[in-house]
């Protein structure tokens, strides 16, 4: 089960062929949508806000580069499969924090916001998994995880090649 993860969507469908790339008042649209969604998870999560901006600006980053490659370079980009382990959600707790950390690092997301992250992870793993939780506390992990199932894309690793800078 992932819960938390950089979150990012694919909001348009990919093309096989080239085709002109979103006109600027739609990808502003589509970047306000994103943020605005992740921004509801942040704070769900309880992340400060300097944290919050500082994925944001990751949210908007790669789907800055996600858009350019799809609509550039759409036979490469096609050409990239799902890369999501068809076993995620029978991860043990230790492999979750693992490949998270080593995503997060990847990303080059600061130590403070990892630290951000992982306490609410481990708020989230805990109400989800341990007995005798406030019945509050389960509804907002709940909240969270429900959030997170809406982004699909966000355990898929390719979609950091996907967005690999131009």
């Amino acid at each position: 089960m992932r819960i938390l993860g950089i979150a990012l969507c694919l909001l348009a469908a990919c093309s096989s062929t080239k085709k002109e790339g979103p006109s600027a008042a739609q990808l502003e649209e589509e970047n306000r949508k994103l943020v605005a969604f992740h921004t509801d998870i942040w704070k769900l999560m309880g992340l400060s806000q300097a944290a919050q901006d500082e994925l944001n600006k990751f949210v908007l980053g790669v789907n800055k580069n996600l858009q350019h490659n799809r609509h550039h370079d759409s036979e490469k980009f096609n050409a990239i499969r799902e890369k999501r382990d068809p076993n995620w959600q029978k991860q043990t707790r230790e492999e979750y924090v693992r490949k998270h950390r080593e995503r997060f690092t990847k990303l080059g997301i600061s130590e403070a916001t990892q630290q951000e992250l992982f306490s609410a992870m481990e708020f989230v793993w805990k109400a989800l998994h341990a007995p005798n939780v406030p019945e509050k506390d389960r509804e907002v992990a709940k909240k969270i995880q429900e959030m997170m199932k809406q982004l699909p894309k966000c355990c898929d690793d390719s979609i950091f090649e996907r967005a690999a800078a131009h």
